[in-house]
């Protein structure tokens, strides 16, 4: 522990929240604008409770929306504790690794997260249905389903599985189940069928599924001590999760209320009832619209218990953004005036000192011109002692988020993407080889079963992931699918039965590639026949076998068109790969390791990359510029943001709370372009990047700026005796334009991979 680490001391607003007393079916709301320290507070009011007495560790369930929420809160919470256990007298210190295992004992989960572990118990093998899914259903459409459903026919795929996503929503949620749903209605039923029967699910029925399981919990039968999803043991083995979290916890924490929508009120309102319900949020950084109504599930939230036992406390102090940049951004939100009043008759309100640089604000028609400012201003910050590390990139779109990234890597820039999901899980590649593996691993557990029990209990699970791996196939089109499909269905077999024991003369004469189909069943066949799958632990050797197999299909996506498209692949094979060994290292006694992996990978990627985080943290690297939609980075900071729109003839305004919450990101500098919002200030408007004039100083007055930088490097709690004078950062920014041709209009084949490594020669 450093023992010469400054003690955190709370504000007036906070210890009010941090000291708010325990008592069972209470509710209490905590609004909590941007960097009014809302975490901070939260992971001392965890503190504060363990420590007092009111809960134990293991009575504390702490939930959020997203895996970034959950990283921070757990990457902190020992750090609180370590701080808070300095200051207390020697009798009342305790030791590291009580401390640990104080921590480790707090529930911290994603809703999504908490309710796939509850599902997994329950049912086993689940699938979270992503884009190969839908890509697999959409195949099993007959071809006039478009034009009868009366939709405009997108032949962009992703276009194609967005409309079929909504009608089966819209589907699931008929209120009358003997409306006559027509031929198409019929043909989306058969869809359903196929996903219940292979239990693939969307997120919002995992949270169904799940919420289903807490009405009726299973008490499974498990020894005195049973392994977690971490592969640590358990006390009170003989209750299963799905018990606990109704019994054992005392206090529900929430984090960022306002991402809450209607589909997560069933579940919430289960594990939180008689419970106290504490929730931290900010209606202003709301913009989850899209998924449904906040104020429906904040109305019912606020009703869960009885009124006179609900309380509302603010937390009004501002410690991240600079009072220039909360200005800006107050400006934005429609209750502007509310907020400014209420911020200025706060008690005790505690604000940063003024940074006396305003946020900037640019408009640039051309959309290279505007790629090539974003570069620019890159270059500057890094040339005046900033890191790639403390620069955000966000944009409203993913479309436009992806070319900054080309343009950075034509740059040679080093860049991390901020993704809901990690990177290997995204990738489609990946995708396809869990797919297989889940179909080899299902198809033989079925043959087993069927062979031992002389019935099948698991109504064709395979099925699905059959479907998903055989439409991937080059060549093997819808028709041949659905007949497949139909003729299976009629003959009361599985889909994987069927085209592997029947022979293929006695296929339907529709179904065209048949030499496919053999191909895809005589490399699998080995595999779900032997038992070698339920006995192989070595993830080496068992990836090289499913990779084995996937080259030898013809599968379009591993014809890499370029290097880039190759090198990012094996990247995520090897995070896979990771993953496989740390399952390894944590799979229980006696089951199946590539069940465990499976049932456990998302979870087993979420304790790697932690791990990760804290490896990482090196301070003399430069680490790489953080690229993400403005929705993805919510509850994030970054000492600097650019915020962009794309250029800006092609760009439209963005609503006022995305803005905000863009804006806001922003620690100590924001640069604002093309966002077209009456009330920020006026514009520079711009042709070219902004150091291309013959007057730098006009222009970018931020490289001469001293003042500004010292004011940076302190509010980051950097060294500031050695900052670089105006003339060396400007002499930096001319070497790096002579070098690599910025603003000169150089090819950007000539500009790769070289711009890091003179940048680190600067610094």
């Amino acid at each position: 522990m450093n023992n010469n680490k400054k003690k955190t001391t709370l504000t007036p607003s906070q210890t009010r929240v941090v000291e708010y007393p325990y008592r069972p079916a209470t509710t209490l709301k905590v609004i909590a604008g941007p960097g009014s320290g809302k975490t901070l507070t939260l992971l001392h009011k965890v503190r504060h409770l363990i420590l007092s007495g009111q809960v134990r560790p293991d009575e504390i369930l702490i939930l959020s929306l997203t895996n970034k929420a959950v990283d921070t809160i757990t990457c902190n919470l020992l750090s609180t504790f370590e701080e808070g256990n300095l200051y207390e007298s020697i009798d009342n210190q305790l030791k590291l690794d009580e401390l640990k295992e104080i921590v480790e004992q707090i529930g911290i989960y994603t809703i999504h997260g908490l309710a796939n572990r509850v599902v997994i118990e329950n049912e086993g093998i689940v699938t979270i249905i992503e884009e190969n899914g839908w890509r697999g259903l959409l195949k099993l459409l007959p071809s006039d389903f478009w034009q009868r459903n009366r939709r405009s026919l997108n032949n962009n795929i992703n276009g194609l599985t967005r409309q079929l996503q909504k009608i089966l929503q819209e589907y699931k949620g008929r209120n009358d189940q003997k409306l006559d749903i027509g031929k198409n209605g019929q043909v989306i039923e058969k869809l359903v069928q196929i996903m219940n029967s292979g239990k693939v699910f969307t997120n919002d029925d995992l949270i169904l599924k799940a919420t289903q399981h807490l009405e009726s919990p299973i008490t499974l039968e498990l020894d005195k001590t049973t392994m977690n999803v971490e592969g640590k043991e358990d006390e009170e083995g003989d209750a299963s999760f799905t018990e606990k979290l109704l019994s054992k916890y005392k206090v529900v924490l929430i984090d960022e209320y306002q991402d809450l929508y209607p589909s997560l009120l069933p579940i919430i309102e289960k594990i939180s009832k008689g419970k106290q319900l504490l929730m931290f949020g900010d209606t202003n950084q709301s913009i989850y619209g899209f998924l449904g109504d906040n104020e429906i599930v904040m109305k019912s939230l606020d009703n869960l218990h009885e009124k006179e036992k609900s309380e509302t406390l603010h937390l009004y102090d501002n410690f991240r953004c600079t009072p220039e940049i909360i200005s800006s951004a107050n400006k934005i939100i429609s209750n502007a005036n509310h907020l400014h009043n209420t911020h200025s008759t706060a008690k005790d309100l505690i604000l940063k000192p003024l940074s006396n640089y305003e946020p900037q604000v640019h408009e640039i028609d051309d959309p290279i011109d505007e790629l090539e400012t974003i570069v620019d201003q890159i270059i500057q910050h890094v040339c005046s002692g900033a890191k790639f590390s403390d620069i955000a990139i966000l944009s409203r779109t993913n479309n436009h988020i992806q070319s900054i990234a080309d343009h950075l890597t034509s740059y040679g820039i080093p860049f991390e993407k901020l993704t809901i999901q990690p990177d290997w899980i995204n990738d489609i590649r990946i995708q396809f080889i869990l797919d297989l593996m889940k179909m080899i691993m299902l198809s033989s557990r079925e043959r087993l079963e069927s062979i031992n029990d002389g019935q099948h209990t698991h109504k064709w699970q395979s099925d699905f992931n059959v479907i998903v791996t055989l439409s991937s196939i080059k060549g093997i089109g819808n028709q041949s699918l659905q007949t497949l499909y139909s003729d299976c269905n009629r003959e009361g077999i599985s889909l994987w039965k069927y085209i592997s024991e029947i022979p293929k003369s006695k296929w339907n004469p529709k179904i065209s590639n048949k030499k496919k189909i053999e191909q895809y069943t005589t490399l699998l066949k080995p595999w779900i026949e032997s038992e070698k799958i339920w006995q192989m632990d070595n993830p080496g050797e068992i990836l090289k076998i499913i990779i084995d197999i996937v080259y030898q299909l013809d599968y379009d996506p591993l014809k890499f068109k370029t290097n880039q498209e190759m090198k990012k692949f094996r990247n995520n094979l090897e995070e896979m790969f990771k993953i496989m060994k740390l399952s390894k290292f944590n799979q229980p006694q006696d089951q199946c390791f590539v069940e465990w992996f499976l049932e456990t990978c998302f979870e087993q990627s979420i304790i790697f990359h932690r791990a990760k985080l804290e490896t990482e943290t090196n301070p003399e690297s430069l680490g790489s510029i953080k690229l993400s939609t403005i929705h993805s980075s919510k509850g994030l900071e970054f000492p600097i943001v650019i915020l962009s729109n794309g250029p800006f003839g092609l760009s439209y305004p963005i609503d006022d709370k995305s803005l905000y919450v863009g804006m806001t990101r922003a620690r100590t500098l924001l640069n604002i372009i093309n966002t077209k919002h009456p009330n920020l200030s006026k514009p520079i408007k711009s042709k070219v990047a902004l150091l291309s004039s013959s007057s730098p100083l006009e222009t970018s007055p931020l490289l001469a700026n001293k003042q500004f930088w010292e004011y940076y490097n302190n509010d980051l709690r950097r060294d500031i005796s050695n900052l670089p004078s105006f003339d060396t950062n400007m002499a930096r920014y001319k070497m790096l334009q002579t070098k690599f041709g910025i603003n000169n209009g150089r090819s950007f084949s000539t500009l790769c991979s070289k711009t890091i490594s003179l940048t680190k020669r600067f610094l």
